[in-house]
């Protein structure tokens, strides 16, 4: 594959490089960010196991609700990576080194671009946009390895022009071992054969169909040897049918892209607005606009293995959010090459600072949208992500009986409890579990988390500290020993009676705080039951917000208003957005006699959860919005 021949100009040279290099490190610096990806713990965890087992599992050591079952696992040879990683030097070693691979791939594609073009211009142009579409997926996770290695491979395949055609195809034989290693590091690697098998299709339409650039007969023949020797590289793996069929798994089932985003398409409603999504839509869509502007120009001298490339990897990054990165990369050649003939010739030609500056715009924004969103940079794991309160909980007190874990959270609780606890579930998803099973335990139906805690004999259970509290406490086997802000622990009293009698929350019940206020000032031993029990759930977790908003309330029912307010205010600065805090400051104000406290808060409520009675009562009550209150959102 070549094209026109590139300038080799020292500030040529000297200007990609530092394009290559901001590039480069604009990727990597945007994701050097304390883990937040679910999936990092049970790779982590996996390689450990691995480790110590001195094999790669088959079947599912993990759970216990698939335990043995067939695991069609792919990743082996990363997690082994990982684990190292993690042992030298914590997280910040894996963080630095997957970010660090990420970087290099847009780096080295970044400069390997510049090669397709005679002047920086085009360059300029596609960097930025190149970098919005990429930086998203960065992550701790295999996947980000695959994208260095198919930059690699790309690299390979598309050569500048000056290159002697017999060269580039020998060169192309180093994708061959790279498919090897990229196979045992992710299902991916098929990504990199559809690659060979673009160029070697390509090259065959040119020298049947367009002699003026038609390659020889022996270079054809080669390329479809490469794409053979390609094939039986993705064998060259463990199980090597089982790692095929996991990359086709999340295909074909709706279901797939409700539950994880990372397979949804573009076009989905929620996907753009979420996170960087947008920004990194706008980069994709960018280079896509470009091409058929740009290239028609070169349309009889371009090899038609661009087009493949291009055309092929755009309908995988449109049709699924994972490959975004990839399409992008693949894309840009074609942006940049188009550029190239239209900035030194034809109409445009003069303004070829205004186009490159604008494309650059568009793709700074769209890198301003994936910082917009993105975390503080750091290291280890992220603050609020992940059920950790929980989780120590559990290794200081152990609970007998099967776990019950949310899907997001049982790679982190391998991990956190060093497998004490076999899972109920965790980011393995269609590997192992189906989407009948993940969906059944990703979203269950009113009633739905019972019926799987007696279904599978759970005897403890970690889930999000959500409106499913409820549910858990309204059984009467079921006892609340743990609350934080991200999480809550209840254990079945049958399995764990001695836990349940000396940590079980028997008068609190933090999910009806409103009802809870009412029933304990009509009640003064109970409000004071409620106070000990507070002061306990607070005491256990002393920098979460939510235990302090049920020591406000009982606080509120036993007339202690002054404490009650300190209380709140506390729990505001933990988490100035918790709506159970809102709602407790609201009825603070109302006990001071402050409307105007009283009406901001209200107000917060309400925009957040409009028909919530108690809010919409006590808004009523102080007259609010009637336009003679003044804003204040200060319980002092």
């Amino acid at each position: 594959m070549t094209t026109a021949a590139a300038n080799d100009a020292p500030s040529h040279r000297r200007i990609a490089g530092w394009l290559a290099l901001l590039a480069g490190l604009g990727t990597a610096l945007a994701r050097a960010t304390p883990i937040y990806d679910p999936d990092y713990f049970w790779h982590l965890e996996t390689g450990a196991w691995i480790a110590e087992h001195q094999s790669i599992p088959r079947v599912d050591p993990f759970s216990h609700t698939f335990a043995g079952k067939p695991w069609l696992y792919v990743d082996w040879l990363a997690d082994l990576l990982m684990v190292g990683l993690y042992g030298a030097w914590d997280h910040a070693g894996n963080i630095a080194a997957f970010c660090a691979a990420a970087g290099v791939a847009v780096g080295l594609w970044t400069r390997h671009l510049a090669k397709l073009t005679a002047s920086p211009w085009p360059l300029l142009a596609v960097s930025p946009l190149l970098v919005a579409a990429t930086v998203f997926r960065v992550a701790p996770r295999p996947q980000t390895l695959t994208l260095l290695l198919l930059a690699l491979v790309l690299a390979l395949l598309v050569q500048p022009g000056g290159v002697d055609p017999q060269r580039a195809v020998r060169r192309a034989w180093w994708t061959v071992p790279l498919l090897v290693l990229c196979q045992n590091l992710h299902s991916s690697a098929l990504l990199g054969w559809l690659a060979l098998l673009a160029a070697a299709a390509g090259a065959t339409v040119d020298h049947v169909w367009r002699p003026a650039i038609a390659p020889p007969t022996a270079a054809v023949r080669t390329r479809w040897l490469q794409v053979l020797a390609g094939a039986l590289a993705l064998l060259a793996a463990p199980w090597p049918v089982d790692r095929l069929a996991a990359g086709f798994l999340h295909l074909g089932d709706e279901r797939v892209p409700a539950i994880l985003m990372e397979w949804a398409p573009l076009w989905r409603d929620g996907w753009l607005p979420a996170r960087s999504g947008w920004g990194a839509a706008l980069g994709l869509l960018t280079l896509v606009a470009l091409v058929p502007a740009t290239v028609a120009p070169l349309r009889r001298q371009l090899p038609s293995a661009y087009w493949f490339l291009g055309l092929g990897f755009l309908v995988m990054g449109v049709r699924t959010a994972r490959f975004v990165p990839m399409a992008a990369m693949a894309l840009a050649p074609l942006a940049v090459v188009g550029l190239d003939a239209v900035f030194h010739s034809g109409p445009l030609a003069r303004r070829r600072w205004a186009l490159a500056a604008g494309a650059a715009v568009l793709g700074t924004v769209g890198v301003a949208a994936a910082a917009k969103h993105a975390r503080p940079v750091g290291v280890g794991v992220a603050a609020g992500d992940f059920p950790e309160g929980a989780a120590e909980y559990l290794r200081r007190n152990p609970a007998k009986g099967n776990l019950y874990n949310d899907f997001f959270d049982g790679g982190f609780l391998l991990w956190a409890l060093h497998r004490r606890y076999p899972v109920l579930i965790d980011g393995r998803a269609m590997a192992l579990y189906g989407i009948d099973f993940v969906a059944r335990v990703y979203d269950p139906p009113p009633g739905g988390l019972v019926q799987l805690l007696e279904e599978f004999r759970c005897g403890v259970a970690v889930v999000y500290n959500d409106q499913r509290l409820r549910e858990v406490q309204a059984r009467p086997d079921w006892r609340l020993v743990f609350l934080d802000d991200r999480a809550f622990v209840a254990v079945d009293r049958r399995a764990n009676p001695a836990l349940a009698a000396r940590d079980g929350y028997q008068v609190v019940h933090p999910a009806d705080l409103v009802l809870e206020l009412s029933r304990w000032r009509a009640d003064p031993s109970l409000a004071h039951a409620a106070q000990a029990e507070a002061e306990r759930m607070v005491a256990a977790a002393p920098t979460a917000a939510m235990p302090k908003v049920v020591l406000a309330t009982a606080q509120l029912a036993l007339g202690q208003a002054a404490a009650a307010r300190a209380t709140t205010t506390q729990a505001l600065e933990i988490k100035p957005d918790l709506l159970p805090a809102l709602r407790t400051a609201a009825t603070v104000c109302d006990a001071d006699g402050d409307r105007a406290c009283v009406c901001a808060f209200a107000a917060k409520v309400l925009r957040r959860a409009p028909h919530q009675a108690a809010t919409r009562a006590l808004a009523a009550k102080n007259r609010c919005g009637s336009g003679a209150e003044a804003p204040k959102e200060s319980l002092d």
